[in-house]
C-alpha cells in the first residue's frame, strides 16, 4: 500500500537579508566551492543562487536588495508609480 501525503499548511515565501544574499554570493564565488554546495547550506535552490550572482553582477547590491533584475527596472517602477498618482 502507498502512502499518501496531505499538505494542510501554506508555505510562506521566505525572505532574505541583504547580508545573508551577499553571504552566499561570496560563499559560491570562491574557489573549489560548488553552487550547489552552498544552496544546500543556506537550503535554497541553486537556481535562485544562481539568479542572485547573475544580478548581482548586473546590478550591484542595490539589485539583490531590491529584487529586480537590474537597479534601473526598481527606478523605472518607480517612475511609473508617480506618473499613476
Amino acid at each position: 500500500m502507498e502512502a499518501i501525503s496531505v499538505i494542510t499548511e501554506i508555505q510562506r515565501r521566505r525572505r532574505f537579508s541583504i547580508a545573508d544574499k551577499l553571504r552566499a554570493v561570496r560563499e559560491s564565488s570562491e574557489p573549489g566551492i560548488s553552487v550547489s554546495y552552498v544552496a544546500r547550506k543556506y537550503g535554497i535552490p541553486p537556481s535562485l543562487l544562481f539568479n542572485w550572482r547573475r544580478r548581482m553582477a548586473e546590478g550591484g547590491k542595490q539589485a539583490i536588495q531590491a529584487d529586480d533584475d537590474v537597479l534601473v527596472a526598481s527606478e523605472v517602477r518607480e517612475l511609473k508609480r508617480q506618473l499613476r498618482e
